[in-house]
């Protein structure tokens, strides 16, 4: 099941996922609500909040997301994103937050850099990875995409894992993708 209401500048979206029961009869799994609010003309906030329902019938959350995406006046952004698992007390952890900045340095190039943390298990947060993507459109409306990740060393700096370069050609509504 879902549904979408929206109000002023707030849009709500839900739904609701259920499964057949022991006795025949379905009942809910888990529910997905998706907040989205305008704040204002550069930034907009979004809160997902996912829940399971227990056997005693009770819905509890899971997981929540939070995303704040900004865009400058030049129409670079930055995005942030928190998740947070409940606990077994229901309170809220944070578990990983990954930012993202994308900047135009032409309105043929992009570039998005993107540093990803996850939760140590002491409170604090660490570096996981950060990966730098390119993308470029040319001539022939093909799109250049060029992918590095990297993860940190030991002794401070990154190594490179993975290094992605593909050509996404697309006629019609008909995409190709090709990696070398």
């Amino acid at each position: 099941m879902e549904s979408h209401s929206k109000s002023g500048t707030r849009i709500v979206d839900k739904q609701r996922v259920e499964v057949l029961g022991f006795d025949g009869h379905y009942q809910p799994d888990s529910d997905t609500e998706t907040e989205t609010i305008k704040v204002n003309d550069s930034t907009t906030r979004t809160v997902v909040r996912t829940y399971r329902w227990d056997g005693n019938g009770r819905r509890q959350l899971l997981q929540m997301t939070e995303e704040d995406a900004r865009t400058t006046g030049g129409g670079d952004k930055q995005v942030t994103r928190t998740t947070s698992n409940a606990d077994v007390n229901g309170s809220l952890q944070v578990v990983q937050r990954e930012v993202a900045d994308i900047s135009k340095s032409s309105p043929d190039t992009q570039e998005t850099k993107t540093t990803l943390y996850q939760a140590d298990g002491n409170g604090g947060i660490i570096k996981l990875r950060q990966s730098d993507e390119g993308e470029k459109r040319n001539a022939d409306h093909s799109v250049g995409v060029q992918k590095t990740m990297e993860v940190p060393e030991g002794n401070g700096g990154w190594h490179t894992v993975r290094v992605r370069k593909q050509t996404i050609r697309g006629e019609g509504k008909t995409t190709t993708t090709g990696e070398g």
